[in-house]
């Protein structure tokens, strides 16, 4: 009898809006990104993703509006240094912005509001540069307890 691969749901919800992702993991390293609109119980499907994601490391802006994530490649040589930050703009993994951090010890972060965010450790230097509106803070450890999503 053939095993059934296993799937995971990880759900991220925006503080100030009826809006949800949904990352489908499963099966292995591939995720799907869905967006789900609580106010018309209507779900959106989005991207594939065949990288690791790090689930604990992600968050949904306050008004559902960006993704934040960190994901490992493995393409050490690249310029995205085969591990980065990303943000982008749901149901979709396409990067608006992409902080490369080269090893798996930093990387992901949270919104401090809808429009700003911060990321642990890296280079802070955005290397795609389509996140018009969005500004980059300093992290502190922890998140501080009134940051969306804590």
């Amino acid at each position: 009898m053939a095993q059934v691969p296993q799937v995971r749901l990880h759900l991220y919800h925006a503080a100030e809006a009826p809006l949800t992702v949904i990352l489908r993991q499963g099966p292995t390293r591939q995720t799907r990104m869905i967006l789900w609109d609580r106010s018309t119980d209507s779900f959106t499907d989005g991207q594939w993703l065949k990288h690791k994601i790090y689930y604990e490391r992600c968050d949904l802006s306050p008004d559902g509006q960006h993704f934040l994530y960190f994901t490992l490649d493995g393409q050490w040589a690249g310029e995205a240094a085969g591990s980065y930050t990303v943000i982008s703009r749901p149901p979709y993994f396409t990067a608006l912005a992409l902080y490369p951090q080269g090893d798996t010890w930093g990387g992901g972060g949270y919104f401090t509001s809808a429009s700003t965010f911060a990321i642990r450790g890296g280079g802070l230097r955005d290397i795609v540069g389509r996140a018009a509106g969005l500004r980059l803070e300093p992290w502190t450890e922890p998140p501080p307890p009134d940051a969306p999503g804590r």
